[in-house]
């Protein structure tokens, strides 16, 4: 079978790379693809079958799922071994997808340099901060620009970054800054309906592997061994494809890189247990955590309103806890009640994502001695049937209607949805 190029151009300066997709990806892909690196680095050094890793991980499952045949000149051998074992975790999450894509590689390169060391993942949210205080040892924290903030927006990116600095500097850490457009040059309106089991690709396909890869220069070029990731649920805990799991980002080698799925053993209560009693422990003050998803918070603050914001505070709030002292708004009362009349209204957004946190809250609430004033809503939180009241919110919020349509119709939707946001 005829197999076209994968990459069709790639430039490596000091602390960029530029990669240029080849023409059967341009259905998916809209602009080059770059990476940078805010770091005392020369990447000129690298070579090309480092460079590309980034974009390959970014990339593989796009090629994979859509059945696509092509070829890459050269890349890191142990990167190269890697790619079936990862392609065999997509096919068991997503057994209705053919993944009958492949990617040939003409010379697999050896890359394993000496150094050693531990690199790890940071966004300054609760799953990160629990690893950096949970694993031992320094490591050098890389923090993305574009995971979850716009790469061409200096705001809230100078306030991430000056967060990221005052942890890493009380703790010993050494913090590394990457730039990269990794989600923002992908078609997401026509990803997020290729498949109907995936209904949004960053979350539920692309981002742990592609954050994996972003580090891979200079964790290569340091000779690092060890790259910490942090999980986002405890293994087995939730029901559905999810894109980062120990099985999926454990099966990534590059250089001499081994991948750690950290935290995979703990619910999300229990990671804000641990990161509370570490800080008591300690005698360290409680930090601003980041948990808000909104784009729109230009100083980087939690709005403290959205489901994510208010299921942390709650969790903050059953270990005995104000959520303003960790970065969030409202005082614990007020929490409680907001949380009661949105949850009554089916306002917070509850899907197979959400139910397993608010699961590990119900559980330790039960055992919380609460306050006084808190007892009523605790009481009223820890009844509530979360599988119906998803079911219900499925129904009141209008996703139902939105998971029945046909792809085409849920392809307009997506555009109108991405233009008017």
């Amino acid at each position: 079978m005829l197999q076209e190029k994968y990459i069709s151009a790639i430039a490596i300066g000091t602390r960029r790379i530029e990669i240029q997709h080849g023409p059967l990806l341009e259905p998916f892909l809209r602009n080059r693809f770059y990476v940078e690196y805010d770091s005392d680095c020369d990447l000129s050094t690298l070579d090309e079958a480092v460079a590309v890793v980034p974009f390959v991980l970014a990339t593989a499952a796009i090629v994979w799922s859509a059945g696509l045949q092509l070829q890459i000149e050269r890349l890191d051998a142990r990167l190269a071994e890697s790619l079936p074992r990862l392609k065999a975790v997509y096919a068991e999450m997503y057994p209705g997808i053919a993944w009958n894509g492949n990617i040939e590689v003409l010379d697999s390169v050896s890359t394993a340099s000496q150094g050693g060391g531990t690199g790890m993942l940071f966004s300054g949210g609760l799953d990160s901060i629990h690893t950096a205080l949970s694993i031992p040892g320094t490591k050098k924290l890389f923090t993305v620009w574009g995971a979850d903030t716009d790469p061409d927006k200096e705001l809230p990116w100078s306030h991430i970054q000056q967060r990221t600095r005052s942890f890493a500097e009380s703790y010993g850490h050494t913090p590394i800054f990457v730039r990269s457009n990794f989600r923002q040059f992908l078609k997401v309106e026509r990803l997020h309906t290729w498949h109907k089991e995936i209904s949004h690709w960053y979350a539920h396909v692309q981002h742990g592997p592609a954050l994996i890869g972003l580090t891979a220069p200079l964790m290569v070029l340091n000779g690092a061994e060890r790259l910490l990731i942090a999980g986002s649920h405890a293994e087995g805990e939730l029901q559905r494809g999810w894109g980062s799991s120990r099985a999926l980002d454990e099966s990534i080698r590059f250089g001499n890189v081994a991948v750690t799925h950290a935290g995979s053993g703990l619910s999300r209560q229990k990671k804000i247990h641990a990161v509370v009693q570490a800080c008591r422990e300690n005698g360290k003050k409680s930090f601003p955590l980041r948990v808000c998803p909104s784009l729109k918070n230009t100083d980087d603050s939690n709005c403290g309103l959205c489901e994510k914001c208010l299921r942390t505070a709650i969790g903050l709030i059953i270990e005995g806890e104000d959520p303003r002292d960790w970065g969030l708004s409202l005082s614990p009362l007020s929490t409680l009640k907001v949380v009661k009349a949105k949850l009554s209204r089916f306002q917070l957004k509850m899907t197979a994502n959400e139910v397993p946190h608010w699961n590990s809250i119900q559980e330790r609430a039960r055992r919380y001695n609460a306050p006084a004033e808190q007892r009523d809503y605790l009481k009223w939180l820890v009844k509530i049937n979360l599988t119906r009241h998803s079911a219900m919110y499925q129904i009141f919020s209008g996703r139902i209607f939105y998971v029945a349509s046909p792809r085409p119709l849920k392809g307009f939707m997506r555009k109108m949805y991405y233009k008017y946001r």
